[in-house]
């Protein structure tokens, strides 16, 4: 049971969830107990790189809506050249008759 609740105050404390009191308290065992410290490090490290790959992630998403968007820009401008051009010549047949 011990064990759950520090995991709880561990995830509590990476989290920013403890009061200025707890913080303090919880940094004090830290101190004194460094399995606790690397415990909280490693916890530490491991939302950092999380929230990465979270970023890099929409990062790559929004690029490729970007591209996606830029495309369909240039299919929709060179589809309209085409009917232009299109009615271009179909408005110089009619005229020529």
């Amino acid at each position: 049971m011990k064990t759950l609740s520090v995991n709880y105050k561990i995830e509590d404390y990476v989290n920013g969830r403890l009061t200025a009191n707890d913080k303090a308290d919880f940094e004090a065992e830290m101190m004194m107990d460094k399995d606790l410290e690397k415990e909280v490090a490693h916890q530490i490290l491991k939302k950092i790189q999380t929230e990465q790959k979270i970023r890099e992630h929409i990062e790559k998403v929004e690029r490729e809506r970007i591209t996606s968007n830029l495309t369909h820009k240039t299919q929709k401008i060179t589809f309209s050249a085409s009917i232009k051009q299109k009615l271009g010549k179909l408005l110089n047949v009619l005229s020529s008759n």
